[in-house]
């Protein structure tokens, strides 16, 4: 019978698995978070803020999304080295 409990040997290994996925599952909920935050008040900007506000907002939603991409391939990442 094949048993997938770490041994009780493996408390190293055990805490690098737990603190990977913990990190990972940080990095996907900020970047839920940015996600969130940029549909949410990068078209608010762009319709109520002064005149020229809309190339802020697509600049800005542009570079979010960057920073989005980056955080869910590094949750991607560290989900890949837990395994």
């Amino acid at each position: 019978q094949t048993s997938f409990r770490a041994g009780e040997g493996d408390a190293l290994a055990e805490m690098v698995f737990l603190s990977l996925l913990t990190a990972c599952m940080g990095l996907g909920l900020q970047t839920v978070l940015i996600a969130m935050l940029v549909a949410m008040l990068g078209p608010s900007l762009a319709l109520r803020g002064p005149d020229g506000s809309l190339a802020d907002a697509v600049a800005g939603m542009q570079g979010y999304t960057k920073v989005m991409l980056a955080t869910f391939m590094a949750a991607l990442g560290l989900l890949l080295l837990s395994a």
